[in-house]
Order: C-alpha cells, then structure tokens, then sequence
C-alpha cells in the first residue's frame, strides 16, 4: 500500500521478509514503552455488538488480518488491528484498520468504527511519542479520486515535523455564504442526520 502522499503509484506491493505473526514482541523499543500500554480492551466502547466482521479473499488488508501476509502490528484487539505502513509518508506512519472487510467509510456499521475510532487516540499518542514529532496527521482516502489504493477502510497516522517535507496542496478561495447555504441545503437533503 502506498502512502496517500507517496509521489508514484507504479509499485507492487513487496511483502514483509519477517516470518510468522508479529506482536508487541515484533516492534521496535521506541514504539512500545510501558507508559503506552498498546494492548489492552476498551471497556468503554458503545454497548451493541458489531456484526460479524466480513472479510474479502482478494484484500491485502484482510490477508494481513487473517494472517496469510505479514505486518509490523502496533496494536491489536478483537475488531482493530493498527501496524506500520511500509510504504511510510514518514517513519512511524501507521495505518488503523477495522478487522472487518468495509470498502470505504461510508460503509463501515457505526458500531464498528466506534470500536476501531475508541483505539485511535491512544496508537496516535504512541506514535508520536515513539517519533518524537511535535504533531501528527489523521488522514483517511475513500474512492481511487481520493487516492485510496487499499478498498478496506484504513486510517493514516502520520508524524510530523517542521520541515518533513509533507505538503498538502489547497486549492479554492474562501467559501462565500451563498455558496454555503446551497451546500448545506444539499448535505441536510442527502442525511437523515439533522
């Protein structure tokens, strides 16, 4: 998989050389550290259960999941798994996954992103420890015109530091009200969300 904001897309996918299921016992000293403890439940979560959680025979994010291809796990639960990208925009770049197949995040069951969302602060907090960056960016691509190249849903946490090099382009001026009431007539009109 390559970063979202890797210049070339005309790479295959190499696979790990590392053998057998990668736990915390797999990952460098500098990402785990007692005082980021990595591995343990969230209690919190929403009550409901997730159904149960699809999976696609031709997803590389599903084979990583069901153990056929090889990870560097960061962290690991019954329905996140977290591991290094090896593709990074920087080191320490680490995509989070719901263990479940869902394409894209529109399609991911509320219940299910909750669970993967409830782990997201705390891989956050370790990676940018474990970097020593001052900042970190979420980053999530749905569709190929957003540069998603994995149809599983993922997020990037990527670390960032003055001069990285990372760069988002903006595009547009400032968003006038006219334009802004048309837009939000047409989200309230695509939601049953109020």
């Amino acid at each position: 998989y390559i970063s979202p904001l890797h210049d070339s897309t005309d790479h295959c996918h190499p696979l790990c050389s590392r053998q057998g299921p990668h736990f915390l016992s797999s990952i460098p000293a500098l990402i785990y550290h007692p005082a980021l403890p990595l591995l343990h439940p969230y209690p919190r979560l929403m009550a409901s259960t997730p159904p149960a959680a699809p999976s696609d025979t031709d997803c590389l994010f599903c084979k990583i999941v069901g153990g056929s291809v090889p990870a560097h796990k960061v962290f690991e639960d019954d329905h996140t798994l977290a591991f290094l990208d090896i593709f990074p925009s920087a080191p320490f770049h680490t995509l989070v996954i719901p263990k479940g197949h869902h394409p894209s995040l529109d399609v991911v069951p509320p219940a299910v992103l909750a669970r993967s969302m409830a782990a997201l602060p705390e891989i956050a907090r370790a990676v940018k420890a474990a970097s020593g960056a001052p900042g970190f960016n979420v980053l999530q691509n749905n569709g190929s015109v957003a540069m998603q190249e994995i149809f599983h849903a993922h997020f990037h946490v990527i670390p960032r530091k003055e001069g990285d090099g990372i760069r988002w382009v903006k595009s547009g001026g400032r968003l006038d009200d006219d334009a802004a009431v048309k837009q939000l007539d047409k989200l309230k009109k695509a939601t049953s969300l109020t």
